[in-house]
């Protein structure tokens, strides 16, 4: 861990290039659950006591009598998480440090027509960068980092279909590109 706050930890891990270089993960707090309002009013829980319940701490009555705080919360979505693989060749290890997050950027600067080169040059192919999102059971694959020796035309009709017969949720980067990680997850 790197990082950390009331919103946010920031982990690293080593990936394996020519030169040193790490990648990131990025995990959303664990949310508080949600008050029922009318569930707490009927419960006569009085509104000092709300941010307790949201804790988990169960509300005790005068006459000793418990308002459990399950009863009267609903839970609350689950965090978010993405993981970003800058410059790396392909190694079943990075999935465990990116198991389970929502989206994983991964590098796949050459197809797998060059899947040689690539890995002399410290590269992953589309291919093997759906094999790390597959292994880390992600929610989603972003892929970025291509050769300029693909058009916009090749990495669509190319790289997406090279990494979708293995990982279906693939995605194209796209520079100024804007992803709500909320709305991917809505539609897996």
């Amino acid at each position: 861990m790197i990082y950390e706050d009331r919103s946010v930890t920031v982990s690293c891990f080593p990936l394996k290039h020519r030169v040193p270089c790490i990648g990131y993960r990025f995990d959303e707090a664990p949310l508080l659950p949600h008050l029922d309002r009318e569930a707490a009013d009927r419960a006569g829980v009085p509104m000092a006591y709300f941010g307790s319940l949201k804790q988990g701490r169960d509300y005790v009555r005068e006459d000793g009598s418990i308002v459990p705080a399950a009863s009267v919360t609903t839970p609350s979505r689950r965090p978010l998480s993405y993981a970003y693989c800058s410059d790396t060749i392909y190694r079943e290890a990075t999935a465990d440090y990116v198991r389970g997050v929502d989206l994983l950027y991964h590098e796949a600067t050459l197809g797998e027509e060059l899947s040689d080169l690539a890995k002399h040059r410290g590269h992953s192919t589309p291919r093997q960068a759906a094999e790390v999102a597959k292994l880390a059971g992600a929610g989603h694959l972003l892929l970025g980092h291509f050769s300029s020796r693909y058009t916009a035309e090749t990495e669509e009709s190319i790289l997406l279909a090279e990494a979708k017969e293995v990982f279906p949720r693939s995605l194209l980067a796209h520079e100024g590109q804007f992803i709500d990680l909320e709305q991917l997850r809505e539609e897996e």
